[in-house]
């Protein structure tokens, strides 16, 4: 059981000094409840081994951490870069590779960000944020080979 609402990620936006955007996303620990079991009076055998009391146990709920807090930076494309014809053609990318199934709508909607997310999961990013190495991958935007590659 998990507490409260399934877990969502904290997404912020910052700019460097050139301009170029970065997200910090944060997903949060995951608290459940787990349940162990306490021997409170142990069982009682007679001399040829069987079992003439069995042991009383009691069961004990616990809250547990079953996945800790998680940060990840990376670039993303700018906000003003995100237009309508970029996420038409963002949707034909990923429909073209399974991840979308929904119209192409040229918005950045709930379908489009789960078919981001689902997209880069598969490469070690799990976030709905588009990645700009997630945009070069794709095709949507130019290389620029005077950069250093990103790491993420």
């Amino acid at each position: 059981m998990t507490f409260g609402a399934p877990p969502a990620t904290e997404v912020s936006l910052s700019r460097d000094a050139t301009g170029r955007c970065f997200v910090r996303d944060i997903s949060p620990a995951v608290i459940e409840v787990v349940t162990d079991q306490e021997v409170v009076v142990p069982e009682v055998r007679d001399a040829s081994g069987n079992v003439i009391q069995p042991a009383v146990i009691r069961k004990i709920d616990r809250p547990a951490v079953t996945e800790t807090r998680d940060q990840t930076l990376f670039e993303a494309l700018c906000p003003e870069r995100l237009t309508p014809d970029l996420m038409s053609t963002l949707q034909r990318a990923l429909a073209a590779r399974g991840d979308y199934r929904g119209s192409i709508t040229g918005t950045y909607d709930r379908n489009t960000a789960r078919a981001v997310q689902r997209h880069q999961k598969s490469r070690g990013l799990d976030s709905p944020t588009l990645a700009i190495m997630t945009a070069r991958d794709l095709g949507l935007i130019v290389v620029d080979l005077t950069e250093p590659a990103d790491t993420q």
